[in-house]
């Protein structure tokens, strides 16, 4: 019985040529990401990278937790204190227990 070839279109040699640059450009840039995130992290070591981000990641969720609650309590610290920055919360308080 006849065998049943399909005939695969074949890239031409500027599609190819195309493609390998387009490859090439997107490892520079994933390389040039990599080093900017060692730098970032200080890591020696470029499997860290991947650890080190989820565990940001999960101090950041954590802290998005908390955050509502201390955003309200400096609010309300600088109104009843009448202070326009938190550097100006301890010394403020500083000055009043002195004062007592």
């Amino acid at each position: 019985h006849p065998r049943c070839e399909m005939e695969v279109p074949r890239a031409s040699d500027r599609e190819t040529q195309e493609a390998r640059g387009f490859q090439s450009e997107q490892l520079t840039q994933y390389v040039h990401m990599a080093s900017a995130l060692m730098s970032l992290y200080a890591l020696s070591e470029p499997s860290r990278i991947v650890p080190h981000s989820e565990a940001i990641l999960e101090r950041l969720h954590r802290v998005e937790d908390v955050l509502p609650k201390y955003q309200t309590v400096t609010t309300q610290l600088f109104d009843v204190l009448k202070v326009n920055t938190m550097g100006e919360i301890v010394p403020t308080v500083r000055s009043l227990l002195n004062c007592s």
